[in-house]
């Protein structure tokens, strides 16, 4: 059918058609570009917003207590002498407390985990947290336990929840004791 056309007719037809090609793929050219550059920058805001929360967090360990105490211990310019005086100032043995623990367990009672933890509040006051659990063959078993730890120095508080003395015999229980306040017990030692 171009055949038919003049040589004039047909020239001004392919350039029109050849025009309308090359807006349409350029029109879908330049879409795909926008499109390619809005996801770029969404990419972008996300990976220099989760950057950010992390540069936060990284401040937050490297300008913690912990990590100065960490520096200072790692300090090659303090002696032998000084990094010994150093931990023993500040970690209390938590062997005294399972020795203590072990010499108030009666017989009928068997401990099966031992959990300590120490914390410092903002007073810079140190105290242990320990958990205790086990089975108890008897209540008076039970109670008879928290009594002996309850006349110990080193404890401040030792509390049993009531829903441990729901059974008469073989009673899985929780003890959760609070030590006295460190600073003050290693000071004595």
């Amino acid at each position: 059918m171009l055949n038919l056309l003049l040589r004039k007719d047909r020239y001004e037809l392919k350039k029109k058609y050849a025009f309308r090609f090359f807006s349409v793929v350029m029109f879908l050219a330049s879409g795909v570009l926008i499109i390619f550059g809005v996801s770029l920058y969404a990419s972008y805001l996300q990976v220099s917003i989760e950057r950010d929360i992390v540069e936060g967090q990284l401040e937050k360990v490297q300008n913690s207590n912990i990590t100065k105490d960490r520096n200072e211990f790692l300090d090659i310019s303090k002696t032998v002498e000084e990094k010994i005086r150093y931990i023993d100032s500040e970690i209390f043995s938590p062997s005294v407390f399972i020795t203590n623990i072990v010499q108030a367990q009666p017989e009928k009672i068997g401990v099966n985990s031992i959990e300590i933890n120490f914390n410092k509040d903002e007073e810079d006051v140190v105290r242990a947290t320990i958990i205790l659990r086990g089975i108890s063959q008897t209540r008076g078993d039970l109670v008879a336990f928290q009594k002996s730890l309850e006349v110990l120095d080193i404890f401040e508080r030792v509390d049993i929840p009531f829903s441990n003395f729901t059974n008469e015999f073989n009673i899985p229980f929780t003890i959760n004791i609070q030590s006295i306040t460190l600073n003050k017990e290693t000071e004595n030692e």
